[in-house]
């Protein structure tokens, strides 16, 4: 929906093009050269792109888009973190409540989190071949928080997760070839 209107085909306004890219991904291009995707499946994920022209212009949740994945952690008074909690706890308005679960739902989750993500760290394995690209530490992390709070099938949640790696990874051109069958993540 694109203000109260069905988007089946294409959309667009003086500002904005809105269109269906694939079966699973909605593309928004703004005349700023603001882009967004939506990701519909297998879980609900946005991606925001700028125009080169933005570099170091940015502030917030998405990184100050500089290059430098260090400080993408920077919170809203300027100390650069080291954990997603407190950087994105900064940016908070002062009516939204912490609601972070910092533990597994369960041992077996626990276990199937810590098994699975190493799949990014792994220095022979298939995501090995963006490493030097893309740094995993980020995205290792968040595989083991999205995987140990998952609620609707562990395979699925960690598919989203390695998913985001490797579109970091095309992001920047770099193959990782056929991710989804090493990672037993074939779509259904």
């Amino acid at each position: 929906m694109f203000q109260n209107e069905e988007i089946r085909e294409r959309h667009q306004t003086a500002f904005v093009t809105v269109f269906w890219q694939s079966s699973m991904f909605v593309q928004v291009l703004a005349l700023s050269g603001l882009t967004i995707q939506v990701q519909m499946a297998p879980e609900i994920q946005v991606y925001v792109s700028l125009p080169t022209e933005q570099n170091g212009t940015t502030t917030g949740l998405c990184g100050n888009f500089n290059g430098d994945s260090g400080d993408d952690f920077t919170t809203s008074s300027g100390i650069v973190e080291n954990s997603a909690e407190p950087f994105a706890l900064s940016w908070s308005l002062e009516s939204c409540e912490p609601n972070i679960n910092p533990l597994c739902i369960n041992m077996d989750s626990e276990i199937f989190a810590d098994e699975h993500c190493n799949q990014l760290r792994d220095p022979h394995g298939i995501f090995s071949f963006c490493h030097s690209h893309v740094p995993y530490d980020h995205y290792y992390q968040a595989c083991l928080s999205k995987t140990c709070h998952c609620q609707s099938g562990l395979q699925s949640c960690l598919c989203v997760a390695l998913g985001n790696y490797a579109k970091a990874c095309a992001s920047v051109g770099a193959s990782l070839g056929d991710w989804r069958a090493a990672a037993n993540c074939k779509f259904q």
